[in-house]
């Protein structure tokens, strides 16, 4: 019996070291970080790709194209069509000047092609295509002197827009009048933010739009939910009650009551419509106010700098982050559930009230991050840092924590039902559970043999596996 449970395990096992599934993942997963950080920068380079290809592509090429192209093609489609009339209507004059034709060239008293007729026939066939080469730019210099003399006129355009854009407009108008034409102006902005005016202007359109999403989230008070928070912290203001698994339902209720503003609505429908645009790596993104954004599922801001960024209850769900940097930036109450967020930098970022669930966190850098009231459930946090983290009342159940960096991280009231704690390292500094500090030596060995039972290991200064008792 003993012998046929032993084969069993044996040939389980030696099936598992044959699985593709196990080598991908012994090769590709966060175990190695070599092959973990290429797989993401393919990942990242797929997903570019994809993006360029529903963009419109080659425009300059196919407006300077067209005429030669046109040139070329009814150069001989007029022989060969006047060819097939004269076919249709004279076949046999047709067919009797092609044979006299063919004797001519191929019979024996066929004259010699000279040097000089070789090389006229040669200059010819390279000539058309030079000629048509020559056409070709001179059509692009005297598109772009056009474009040149048209830049005074979209200036002027420009400069009203942005003056209606800004609010700048007549007091004597009624407030809903000027709030549309604003709302308008905004979305005339579209056009400049993606070049078509010239890429002259695309950066005085961002510089405009970046202030004017600043002034909206004044105005919505998204701004205030963040000074809370932080009073919070300082155990005042109006959330100073709230336990840290509650906060996550006052973030909520907060971002629920914020104040309505339509042109902010629009100046965000606009991110929503042209994000990779504004998403680009030549665009200065950093101390950039994303507050209440809604991205289309799939948007891809992987390896950009959004440090100091505002993405206070902004929908980020499923969007592709990897390799980001949002250190110190702002997330409170953030939907980034599903979202990719593989070596990730989110350094003493806030998360405070965050929906982290399902979330690709592999490798991520949240060391020192604020994650009170976050929910992390089924996250995937493999190998991420943690080191110093505030997890008070975060939801981490079914949370993937192997391998992760806990040191000193503050877990007290956090939720760790039924989480993944293989290979993940602790010690003495972490926060291991509610009240914490009241705890005696001999309950805080039996906390953390608890982990060592689960498979998390206890390291000293040094990171060396330390043994309880």
């Amino acid at each position: 019996m003993w012998g046929s449970a032993g084969t069993d395990m044996s040939w389980k096992k030696a099936r598992r070291y044959h699985s593709p599934a196990y080598w991908v993942d012994r090769l590709f997963s966060w175990r190695n970080p070599r092959l973990f950080r290429l797989r993401i920068w393919l990942r990242i380079r797929w997903l570019r790709f994809r993006v360029w290809l529903k963009e419109p592509k080659g425009t300059e090429v196919r407006q300077h194209v067209k005429r030669p192209l046109a040139l070329a093609l009814l150069g001989p489609a007029i022989p060969a069509l006047t060819i097939f009339v004269l076919w249709i209507f004279l076949p046999e004059q047709v067919a009797g000047v092609g044979r006299a034709f063919d004797r001519l060239l191929t019979g024996p008293d066929a004259p010699a092609l000279q040097w000089r007729e070789a090389a006229q026939l040669l200059l010819l066939l390279v000539g058309l295509p030079s000629a048509f080469m020559l056409w070709w730019f001179r059509d692009i210099h005297v598109n772009r002197t056009l474009e040149n003399q048209r830049k005074d006129v979209n200036l002027k355009e420009f400069q009203e827009i942005q003056a209606r854009a800004a609010g700048a407009l007549d007091d004597k108008l009624p407030q809903r009048a000027r709030e549309t034409m604003q709302i308008a102006a905004v979305h005339q902005l579209s056009g400049f933010l993606a070049g078509e005016y010239g890429a002259s202007f695309q950066r005085p359109a961002w510089e405009l739009l970046r202030a004017n999403l600043i002034a909206s989230s004044e105005r919505i008070g998204t701004r205030h939910i963040a000074d809370q928070i932080a009073a919070w912290h300082r155990n005042e203001g109006s959330l100073s009650g709230t336990p840290a698994q509650d906060l996550r339902a006052s973030v909520q209720e907060a971002l629920h009551n914020l104040n309505d503003d339509r042109v902010g609505d629009a100046e965000r429908a606009l991110i929503h419509d042209a994000w990779p645009r504004i998403f680009t790596k030549t665009r200065r993104l950093s101390q950039t106010c994303f507050d209440r954004i809604v991205l289309p599922r799939g948007a891809l801001l992987a390896s950009r700098d959004l440090s100091r960024c505002s993405f206070i209850g902004a929908n980020l769900r499923r969007a592709h982050l990897e390799g980001a940097d949002l250190g110190w930036a702002h997330l409170e109450g953030a939907n980034l559930a599903w979202a990719h967020l593989k070596s990730a930098d989110l350094y003493e970022a806030h998360l405070e009230g965050a929906d982290l669930g399902w979330a690709h966190l592999e490798v991520a850098n949240l060391c020192g991050a604020h994650l009170e009231g976050a929910n992390l459930r089924r996250a995937h946090l493999e190998g991420a840092n943690l080191a110093w983290a505030h997890l008070e009342g975060a939801d981490l159940g079914w949370a993937h924590l192997e391998g992760a960096n806990l040191i000193g991280a503050h877990l007290e009231g956090a939720n760790l039902r039924r989480a993944h704690l293989e290979g993940a390292y602790f010690d003495a500094n972490t926060a291991l559970g509610k009240g914490w500090d009241r705890l005696d030596d001999w309950q805080r060995i039996a906390v953390w043999q608890k982990w060592t039972d689960a498979g998390a290991i206890m390291v000293n200064a040094d990171g060396h596996p330390l043994p309880i008792g």
